[in-house]
């Protein structure tokens, strides 16, 4: 499912994939639930996420060469270090992510 999901992704335009998303949810509008604004908060989320792993790969490898550090759960404790505090950046201030989103392209 996973792999079905990175080639789809990796394949098909982010746009494209909204629009099918939001004809897919469409019945769920009759029932009041707001797809419209979920489809595109979707949009935006997936276009966020390449600037979003960039940022914590560049992070990561910066930290483990720096300070040397082996070892799967030593690894892990240093994800869970700076996971947290990039998504709530993220947050805070997603236009900030998605200008660096628009240079590295």
């Amino acid at each position: 499912m996973i792999a079905g999901a990175k080639l789809l992704t990796g394949t098909t335009p982010i746009e494209s994939l909204t629009r099918a998303f939001g004809r897919f949810f469409t019945p769920l509008q009759r029932a009041g639930v707001p797809v419209n604004e979920f489809v595109s908060t979707m949009g935006l989320t997936m276009q966020s996420l390449p600037a979003l792993k960039e940022q914590f790969l560049g992070i990561y490898r910066e930290r483990i060469q720096r300070e040397n550090i082996r070892g799967f759960w030593n690894r892990a404790r240093v994800i869970v270090g700076f996971l947290m505090p990039l998504f709530v950046k993220s947050m805070n201030s997603p236009e900030q992510i998605m200008k660096q989103n628009k240079r590295d392209e």
